[in-house]
């Protein structure tokens, strides 16, 4: 009995024990699972260090590009101040203009009272035709009374 007693105790000892081992590795099983999700996640989300370096010297790229663009393009304010002295410059010539044709429009009117016009002319020479016929004929009369 003894023996018995024994080999039951020997059978509770080693299923005891297979049975921590057996705890301990399916607690051990599920912690590696976890951290296998968790490095997965961390690879898939997380940048390495190759595409650090890509991003960085992407980045310089694009700084050589903002660089020209800062010092090869106008700004707003820079557009601004032209717009503001291209229309002062518009006003100015504008302004030059409608004087000069102003001043077009006064020699235009002082020749308009100094000459006449092409009807004027017509018949102010039609009229004089008219009286030169009258002589003529008066002297054409006269010349013939007088024989």
């Amino acid at each position: 009995m003894e023996a018995e007693i024994i080999g039951r105790l020997l059978w509770l000892i080693v299923g005891t024990i297979l049975g921590l081992l057996a705890y301990f590795l399916k607690k051990t099983d599920t912690k590696v699972d976890e951290n296998q999700r968790e490095v997965n996640r961390i690879k898939k989300d997380y940048a390495t260090k190759d595409d650090l370096k890509d991003i960085q010297t992407e980045m310089g790229e694009n700084q050589k590009e903002v660089n020209y663009i800062k010092q090869d393009y106008a700004t707003k304010g820079d557009l601004r101040s032209a717009k503001t002295e291209l229309e002062t410059h518009f006003k100015e010539q504008n302004s030059e203009v409608m004087k000069k044709l102003e001043k077009i429009e006064d020699k235009i009117a002082t020749i308009n009272d100094k000459n006449v016009s092409k009807e004027d002319f017509i018949v102010a020479n039609s009229r004089i035709e008219d009286k030169i016929q009258r002589i003529t004929d008066i002297l054409l009369d006269m010349g013939s009374c007088g024989k």
